[in-house]
């Protein structure tokens, strides 16, 4: 089955970074941050046409933006954790957007000449807590067991916290008003409710001329944007430190041992639980050797032997 591919993500459920650099509204947003990354002045918004992959089996990535521009395929994603495997993730999504764009252009894999298509560009929006450098790069074999691999894919990560790649942020006011206003709200939250934290940052910024023109336009939508974000990044953070191991935590195994019970597929559980693939085998892998109890503690101390 194909996969849907739309032009917008105006759900309710996209988060900030999406509203503001993934939909057609706002597309100026989207050719003002891939100048500041490419280092271009690129002005013709009716050139880049978002192909953003809606529900995807593989991975969970909620702020993820995929767009054709310049004989490119442009894949971008916020992250507030780093995580090791964004290049297998990137390379497994920009895998199922080069099946549809030749399914769309109905090109011939099979045909004499080389087929030619869009250069894929990978890059990664960083505004945890935890220090980084301004910039890093990412590479797919990293993950292989052996040298020697055929295929390489790099993930660019910049981190866009206040005070981080000072040239970027100069460059694309828009992602500097995003990093301030996120960076409010985190201020705001050490003395105060979440719910109140980013009412708060909302309003200071708007005062203050930060996403002024967005957040006046767009104001509930940010607000329920940033909410679900920082709740979900404040939960991630506390079951780090009770029942997680390397972004799996016990009720995960809980769930994915039953689908197992059941006799359902890596792929299936993956799709049902909306976690990543990779994830989700590595679980399996282990739990296996505990059917057909499937004893969580143990799944779980074996895991964390592992990692």
């Amino acid at each position: 089955m194909s996969e849907e591919i739309v032009t917008t993500n105006n759900k309710h459920k996209d988060r900030l970074f999406r509203k503001l650099f993934g939909s057609e509204e706002n597309k100026v947003y989207a050719l003002e941050l891939y100048n500041a990354v490419a280092g271009t002045d690129y002005t013709d918004l009716d050139a880049l046409e978002f192909n953003t992959m809606e529900d995807t089996v593989y991975m969970k990535m909620k702020n993820d933006v995929s767009f054709l521009f310049q004989a490119e395929i442009n894949l971008w994603e916020h992250q507030s954790t780093i995580n090791k495997n964004m290049p297998l993730r990137g390379f497994l999504y920009l895998s199922k957007l080069y099946s549809s764009y030749i399914e769309l252009k109905g090109l011939d894999l099979y045909q004499k000449d080389v087929l030619k298509l869009p250069t894929p560009k990978y890059v990664v929006f960083y505004n945890g807590n935890d220090a980084q450098p301004d910039y890093q790069q990412l590479k797919l074999s990293a993950s292989f067991e052996k040298p020697g691999s055929c295929i390489e894919m790099t993930a660019d990560v910049y981190n866009v916290n206040q005070g981080h790649s000072k040239q970027l942020l100069d460059d694309c006011k828009v992602l500097s008003d995003y990093s301030e206003l996120i960076a409010r709200v985190r201020t705001n939250a050490e003395s105060m409710d979440v719910d109140k934290a980013v009412d708060e940052a909302i309003k200071s910024c708007i005062e203050d001329g930060v996403l002024r023109d967005f957040l006046l336009k767009q104001r509930s939508e940010a607000y329920m944007s940033i909410l679900t974000e920082y709740n979900e990044e404040l939960h991630l953070r506390n079951v780090r430190n009770d029942g997680y191991v390397e972004g799996v935590d016990k009720h995960l195994i809980e769930l994915i041992c039953k689908k197992l019970i059941k006799g359902k597929t890596v792929e299936t559980i993956a799709d049902e639980v909306e976690e990543d693939i990779t994830t989700v085998q590595t679980i399996c892998d282990v739990a296996k050797e505990y059917a057909p109890d499937y004893d969580v503690d143990s799944i779980y101390a074996a895991l964390k032997e592992k990692a």
